[in-house]
């Protein structure tokens, strides 16, 4: 399980780092839940991240059709490793997005810095979640990395709030299937390890749970490195041989 940490600054980039995040993330919070950093900021934190170290940036909300000129929007950045473009894709059903998704990834395969896609659902209620197995599907046939599950609204239960555990290591077990990502985030915290040892997530993201206060309060290198220690003690428990009965 990999711990992504959403960042609005250069100097939050370095605390996720020195708290061990594997992923910084590029995003302001204080304007909605996938809100892009200005384009100096991007620049600034992506100067302060080692190309050695994955960076996701978070563009938004769009419609499938707009997906291209979304991605395309962003300059080229200096990456060495991994580099993902995280959108919220707005439709009613998957298979309406599935040529949007497709085009951005195709364009994005002719950038040099070679970004991949995340495709991102929010679920806020429990009817959300009725077609997250076609949005799985759908995203990895037209070439995504991976699906993530996050919250529109940051004052509501969270994602295990309208998605049980059970239900999500289904999915997870189906995204494994067809090669891609599960991620999870919104609202989930070091209270919800339980939980995550259930769902075993590729990665888990997260900006509430390591601030001091709320999620537009300043993030602390203490609580990252707090959470990515009780993620590892999760990891272990899951790759430990099953005792005799």
């Amino acid at each position: 399980m990999r711990l992504l940490v959403s960042v609005r600054d250069a100097e939050e980039a370095r605390a996720a780092l020195a708290g061990g995040a594997d992923i910084i993330d590029a995003k302001e919070p204080a304007l909605g839940p996938l809100a892009p950093v200005s384009r100096a900021m991007l620049q600034s934190i992506c100067a302060s991240v080692p190309v050695t170290v994955a960076l996701s940036v978070a563009l938004g909300d769009a419609q499938p059709l707009a997906l291209e000129a979304v991605v395309a929007s962003v300059a080229p950045l200096r990456r060495r490793v991994a580099l993902y473009f995280k959108v919220a894709v707005i439709s009613a059903a998957p298979d309406e997005a599935g040529d949007g998704i497709a085009a951005a990834c195709r364009m994005l395969e002719g950038r040099a810095d070679r970004p991949r896609l995340v495709v991102a659902r929010y679920v806020d209620q429990p009817s959300d979640a009725t077609d997250l197995s076609r949005w799985i599907a759908v995203s990895a046939a037209a070439g995504a990395r991976g699906l993530l599950l996050d919250t529109s609204r940051k004052d509501g239960p969270g994602l295990f709030g309208s998605v049980g555990a059970p239900s999500l290591a289904a999915l997870r077990e189906q995204a494994t299937r067809h090669g891609i990502w599960l991620a999870v985030a919104g609202g989930v915290t070091i209270t919800n390890l339980a939980q995550l040892a259930v769902v075993g997530p590729d990665v888990l993201g997260v900006r509430g749970a390591v601030c001091q206060g709320t999620r537009t309060d300043t993030l602390s290198a203490a609580l990252v490195l707090q959470l990515r220690d009780a993620l590892a003690r999760v990891s272990r428990s899951r790759e430990a041989p099953a005792l005799p009965v």
